[in-house]
């Protein structure tokens, strides 16, 4: 398992309690220019552990290639903020 050693810190200034959500998703690989629609990929369920105060855990995919690690971070009042990192699984 790793563990992300910074969480996902944000401030709200109505103190609204704050819900993180995470999604880990492989990279697309059918890529497109300007306009065109690009499909999304499905997410990987299971591999995040969510924690306290914008902390998770998780555990990297079997298979080798790009992923990225997304937070949503929601205050109940349809405001959102977002964030993820790009990673790489090599075998």
């Amino acid at each position: 398992m790793n563990h992300l050693d910074d969480p996902a810190v944000v401030a709200d200034p109505d103190n609204d309690k704050l819900i993180y959500r995470w999604e880990l998703i492989p990279e697309p690989t059918q890529l497109s220019t300007g306009v065109d629609f690009e499909a999304r990929p499905k997410s990987i369920d299971g591999l995040v552990t969510p924690g306290e105060n914008g902390n998770a855990t998780f555990k990297a995919p079997d298979s080798e290639g790009a992923y990225r690690l997304f937070v949503y971070i929601m205050d109940g009042n349809n405001n959102v903020a977002t964030a993820n990192v790009p990673f790489f699984i090599k075998k």
